[in-house]
């Protein structure tokens, strides 16, 4: 499990390779379903489970995905309150109350995502972690097969032009 998914671990180049980086608090289980309870990674991105210290496991980096690309769609972080003040990262309680209790922004289909996209990552931010899917489970998605090439060019052509539209998207907000 790399355990701190999110905007700033994740690469892209030019030609739409990604790469995860930053495995310092990565750890290897010994089993798909095993659960580990510590405490670590970047506040803002873990799911409901690990931010009130329960145990977690695989689903709960399927959030962390579905958070990642929830802000790099929106352009923004996804959970905003309404009180003044320091930022949301400085006000861990309601931070915590904001990933636990408010519902999630779904993906602009305005910006160029699909409802079937969007839908996909309404499915990882389930507050239920019993609910997201497992990476095993994206390759079900009728989606996720139209784009399932086998000429690696053509997959990174689709990523780069997936980045690029949410860079473009993003500076016009």
């Amino acid at each position: 499990m790399h355990r701190d998914i999110k905007p700033s671990n994740v690469l892209v180049n030019s030609y739409g390779c990604i790469k995860l980086c930053d495995f310092g608090v990565s750890r290897v289980l010994e089993t798909i379903g095993q659960k580990v309870a510590t405490f670590i990674g970047t506040h803002k991105y873990m799911a409901p489970e690990r931010v009130i210290s329960d145990e977690y496991s695989i689903p709960s980096e399927i959030w962390s995905v579905g958070m990642t690309v929830l802000e790099m769609g929106l352009g923004r972080y996804p959970f905003r309150t309404e009180s003044q003040g320091p930022p949301l990262a400085v006000r861990p309680i309601e931070l915590v109350q904001c990933i636990v209790y408010e519902a999630t922004l779904p993906l602009p289909i305005d910006r160029g995502y699909s409802p079937e996209f969007a839908a996909i990552i309404q499915k990882c931010l389930s507050k239920n972690s019993t609910d997201r899917p497992l990476p095993k489970d994206f390759l079900d998605y009728p989606l996720f097969m139209k784009y399932n090439h086998t000429d690696p060019n053509q997959n990174r052509t689709i990523v780069a032009d997936f980045f690029n539209r949410t860079a473009i998207a993003a500076a016009r907000s």
